[in-house]
């Protein structure tokens, strides 16, 4: 690892975001159109500067890992005055949000760069020098994210809405019916290390009792290596529906009543990744490489495409009221309750894409030789598996 040459100290350490590049040319455009108020806003490009990902846990990195994070998005809101008492409102919005990462100066952590003599256990590994760590055993890490070989680190999404409103006054009551449609999509690689990741320890069996001078000898404590690392084609629906009343039933008193019917899809992989665990199906005498009771759409598993079952319909109540103390609008006491529901990213989703036979990986321990990929790249049979268990 002679041909290592660390960046300064304090260029290392978390995700460190620069405001250069800050665009966002959003034109506002409204007009009249047959009675009704067309307003178009958010149109056009953002870029959101370039951020950087880096460690404080380590000694620094030799190149900076950066992402230029672009977004483009744009609404359109069409409000229609129906009558005195009755209006509609339709909204679309669209965005698209594109996360490509690359080093900086990615020469500077090639094999060929460095002068790093050794090859990995799979035939595309070896791009870039593998992780090293000894697990606060007295040997400095130097890691970085996986996932910078073949695909690199991205994150592509689209974000998609449509949405109506409908008002209407009737005596002290205004009501308001709506409804909403979203559509979340995420294309992004799992982040396994297909550059590697040895680990000098003392604990290996064939240590000399320094990590730095297992370094040098090439021992090994263990060793861990992913092949590759599997594209998600994430999407995920979303419908919804409320109904509003907002009642005044004195000249003080004003009650907000509602209810909200929401179907918040689970996110599924468009291409049927998604992996599963069915116990039902599991083959204690079946080979290790038939991978017995994993299920997943693309396998020919019959299962939903998102593993877990999506709730049919759930429904979320709420109420407030505004009180006019003094009965002159100085002093309103306000309050209110109710169920709020909220989609996760879905993150728990991507990592049960990178399975066999898919990908595979590598695991060797303990008391290994760097150099010596044959002995301890036989337990790929033996690859770890992350999935979702079906409900």
């Amino acid at each position: 690892m002679h041909g290592l040459s660390p960046l300064q100290h304090g260029q290392s350490g978390k995700i460190i975001s620069s405001a250069r590049d800050h665009l966002s040319p959003l034109p506002i455009i409204k007009s009249s159109i047959a009675g009704s108020h067309l307003e178009f806003c958010r149109g056009g490009p953002s870029c959101l500067g370039k951020n950087r990902w880096t460690n404080d846990q380590q000694v620094p990195y030799p190149t900076n890992l950066s992402g230029n994070y672009n977004t483009c998005s744009s609404s359109t809101s069409l409000a229609n005055v129906i009558s005195p008492t009755t209006t509609n409102e339709v909204l679309v919005a669209l965005t698209y949000w594109s996360i490509p990462h690359e080093f900086d100066e990615p020469d500077k952590v090639t094999l060929s760069g460095t002068g790093y003599p050794y090859q990995g256990a799979f035939p595309n590994s070896g791009g870039y020098i593998p992780s090293l760590t000894g697990w606060s055993n007295g040997f400095a890490t130097l890691h970085n994210s996986g996932g910078l070989i073949d695909p690199t680190i991205f994150g592509n999404k689209w974000l998609v809405s449509v949405e109506d409103n409908f008002s209407k006054v009737l005596d002290t009551h205004t009501l308001k019916i709506g409804g909403r449609w979203g559509m979340i999509t995420n294309d992004e690689p799992v982040t396994g290390d297909d550059q590697g990741l040895a680990t000098f320890s003392t604990w290996g069996g064939n240590s000399t009792g320094n990590g730095y001078a297992d370094l040098l000898m090439g021992r090994m404590s263990d060793y861990l290596e992913y092949d590759t690392n599997v594209v998600g084609a994430l999407l995920r629906h979303e419908f919804a529906g409320y109904i509003q009343d907002s009642w005044k039933t004195t000249r003080q008193l004003t009650l907000e009543l509602g209810l909200r019917f929401e179907h918040n899809g689970w996110n599924y992989d468009r291409s049927g990744y998604l992996a599963g665990f069915d116990q039902s199906l599991y083959d204690p005498d079946a080979p290790l490489e038939d991978y017995s009771g994993l299920v997943a759409p693309y396998l020919g598993w019959g299962g939903p495409r998102s593993v877990w079952k999506t709730p049919g319909l759930l429904v979320s109540p709420r109420i407030g009221f505004a009180y006019d103390l003094r009965g002159n609008g100085r002093t309103v006491l306000r309050g209110g309750g109710g169920i709020y529901r909220y989609h996760g990213r879905g993150a728990d989703s991507l990592g049960a894409i990178n399975n066999p036979p898919l990908t595979q990986n590598v695991y060797g321990c303990c008391g290994h030789q760097l150099q010596d990929p044959e002995g301890w790249a036989t337990s790929v049979t033996r690859s770890n598996i992350t999935v979702l268990e079906p409900n």
